[in-house]
């Protein structure tokens, strides 16, 4: 017997039990009873079945059982929605009533009409209930729009968010830039949140929001821009700008704009009667706006404010400034990129190294400017890519390499680059850098040695190396694809030891004074090795290939696989410490190790950044960060708390420079980055 649950396009959900094999040929009705089932389709279901047997199975009886509906079920109610449309924004396109609801209908889930008497966003007109209004807002600036659907039947009539969609302009074959309203995504999302009907575990906090210019009063120098008073939301900035947009007419897309960012990190806007209040000021300059929100609550008042904000990125640093005051406890501030395209590598109380869309720059964290190249950088090309990675020297320092036409040090202070190898690795992270800067590379079939692009020594394998190189003092292990594990010498390539394993090796290999790791693709298992000769010590089943190479933190190995399980092994015999099945995708996980203590930093899936205990793996903080993590977590032992404090508020960098502090970074597939608190 074969028991489904499924809804039916009647939007009934029915229960049956399918008893479907060569010897029986019966259908058993499971309560509530079916009537009047279609005899075609049954007979279609028990072919498909015989023929595809249960992989294509289920995917099949739903397609067919969702065509039917019981006879005399009545068809549930629909929804019913007054919907009022608003245009904002200074770009973004427009979107009249009439084509929400027609997009609506299309459906077939719920009826709409015009709401009449809506004369602004956030203001339902009386006569119309709290439940059916739907407003549905644009907003704009420069080439990038956001379109938020809203109703306001939260606590105390606040705002509810049912809908986001980010979007910029088309490409079209007689207009190269135009802008396309995506009625299709917005009407998707809204019913998507409005059928989930969540409702939270506890009502989300009354936020009054309140939105003014911020005053310019007298001309300053640059330097003097916006000092933050952390006083009441009409103080007065000191502010020399160039306004390109009126303030009057860009007052209400910010509006919409903060009240999405208080939904989204779980607020319930309202406009007046509470005493938590979040006030933002906005001042324009040319293609930028700096913003300052104060938030206050009881007699506690925090203060966030960010310069220089590209018009793109509007939305996106206004719900950040959001998120960070409201987890001022787990971050210490955030910062943005000029590209999306972004990944972390090093980062110290001076600089702080990143690609952005393949070009390696160098910025200082106490100013937030650019320090090398001195030129901007342009996006890649479509198609073109270029790899850089991280990687522990020879003398245990942190130093980022270009893996494009061999093999190039790039120095972390003048971005000097150093060419080391001719030779480029034939997969990711195929090369290892030595003592006096000595480096292998694994190039198919060969392991190639090289010194400032000077070639040492040559050794060619039987077949394609699939594991390491890794360098070990002066031995050199390396993997292939028909099962041999080698350990070379550095000096000369002569062979020390050879073995023979049951299949190929498989990603990176670790190396401890005394133990050489590689996993065994066939197997699915790590295996221990003794240095010297190469003997089995021990062996662990870990069920997928490694996420990354094992690394030793705090006296265990720490084992991650790409079947999202983490693992720490007693490096003695191999025998599991702790073992973790992670709930969703893993991006990134990081071991670190403070004087006498040691934790884990992991990102995941859920855009969640996780703190767990070395080496019980108990969780001991988590955070959910705004949007999908992306890229290698970074652990700075001393970096500013404020990023950009020295040019951007005198007051504020006189008590923070000099503040530094062990800090986690990650950053997030939009251009932002983190500066969370490591404790």
């Amino acid at each position: 017997m074969k028991l489904f649950s499924v809804a039916t396009g009647g939007g009934v959900i029915v229960s049956i039990g399918l008893c479907l094999n060569e010897k029986e040929n019966v259908l058993c009705d499971h309560p509530p009873k079916l009537r009047e089932w279609n005899t075609m389709n049954l007979q279609k279901l028990r072919i498909a079945y015989l023929q595809t047997r249960p992989f294509y199975f289920v995917l099949i009886l739903l397609l067919a059982i969702c065509t039917l509906t019981p006879a005399g079920a009545e068809e549930p109610v629909k929804p019913h929605f007054l919907v009022s449309t608003f245009t904002l924004g200074l770009t973004g396109g427009t979107l009249s009533a009439t084509e929400v609801i027609a997009q609506m209908q299309a459906g077939d889930w719920c009826t709409a009409a015009e709401s009449p008497g809506a004369k602004q966003w956030n203001q339902r007109p009386e006569s119309v209930p709290s439940n059916v209004w739907v407003s549905v807002v644009l907003t704009g600036f420069g080439e990038q729009a956001n379109a938020f659907v809203f109703m306001f039947d939260g606590p105390g009539g606040s705002a509810r968010l049912l809908a986001h969609v980010a979007y910029g302009m088309s490409w079209t074959p007689a207009v190269p830039k135009v802008w396309i309203t995506p009625v299709s995504q917005i009407t998707s999302a809204f019913r998507i949140e409005y059928l989930r009907n969540v409702t939270p575990v506890s009502p989300p906090p009354l936020t009054c929001l309140k939105i003014t210019e911020w005053k310019n009063t007298t001309e300053g120098t640059p330097e003097d821009d916006f000092q933050p008073s952390g006083s009441a939301l009409d103080s007065i900035a000191t502010i020399k700008t160039v306004a390109t947009i009126n303030i009057n007419d860009a007052l209400p897309a910010l509006n919409a704009m903060l009240c999405a960012a208080v939904c989204e990190n779980g607020g319930a806007p309202v406009w007046s009667g509470t005493d938590l209040q979040i006030g933002m000021e906005v001042q324009f300059g040319f293609k930028m706006a700096s913003l300052r929100l104060t938030r206050k609550t009881g007699t506690r008042t925090t203060v966030n404010h960010k310069n220089d904000i590209p018009e793109e990125r509007y939305y996106g640093a206004l719900s950040r400034m959001v998120f960070a005051m409201d987890n001022d406890k787990n971050i210490h501030d955030f910062a943005w990129f000029e590209r999306s395209s972004v990944q972390l590598h090093a980062g110290s109380a001076q600089r702080l190294l990143v690609t952005l869309e393949g070009t390696a720059v160098s910025y200082d964290p106490n100013t937030g400017k650019q320090i090398w190249p001195a030129a901007k950088v342009k996006p890649l090309e479509a198609g073109v890519r270029i790899p850089y990675e991280t990687q522990i020297d020879g003398k245990g320092v942190r130093q980022l390499y270009r893996c494009s036409n061999g093999i190039t040090a790039i120095d972390q202070v003048t971005g000097k680059e150093t060419q080391l190898a001719n030779d480029t690795p034939s997969v990711p992270g195929g090369f290892a850098v030595g003592q006096n800067a000595t480096t292998v590379v694994a190039k198919e079939d060969t392991i190639v040695a090289s010194r400032n692009g000077v070639v040492l020594w040559k050794k060619k394998e039987m077949s394609a190396l699939s594991a390491g190189p890794a360098l070990q003092g002066d031995n050199v292990f390396a993997g292939t694809a028909d099962g041999q594990l080698v350990c070379l010498s550095l000096a000369d390539g002569t062979e020390r030891w050879r073995k023979k394993g049951t299949g190929e090796w498989r990603g990176a290999i670790a190396c401890s004074a005394e133990q050489v790791l590689a996993f065994s693709k066939n197997e699915d298992t790590l295996f221990a090795m003794s240095l010297a000769q190469g003997d089995i010590i021990w062996k662990q089943s870990v069920g997928d290939v490694l996420l990354k190479a094992p690394i030793m933190v705090g006296g265990k190995w720490l084992v991650v696989g790409k079947n999202n399980r983490i693992l720490t092994l007693n490096p003695a015999d191999g025998k599991i410490v702790s073992d973790v099945r992670w709930p969703t995708w893993l991006v990134d996980v990081l071991p670190v190790t403070e004087d006498a203590s040691a934790f884990v930093v992991c990102t995941d899936f859920r855009n969640r950044l996780s703190i767990l205990d070395m080496p019980t793996l108990k969780p001991l903080r988590e955070l959910h960060l705004p949007a999908r993590l992306t890229g290698h977590l970074l652990y700075a032992p001393q970096f500013p708390v404020k990023w950009g404090a020295a040019s951007t508020d005198k007051d504020l960098a006189e008590s923070l420079l000099g503040e530094l502090k062990p800090v986690i970074l990650v950053n997030d597939a939009e251009g932002f980055f983190y500066i969370v608190r490591e404790k």
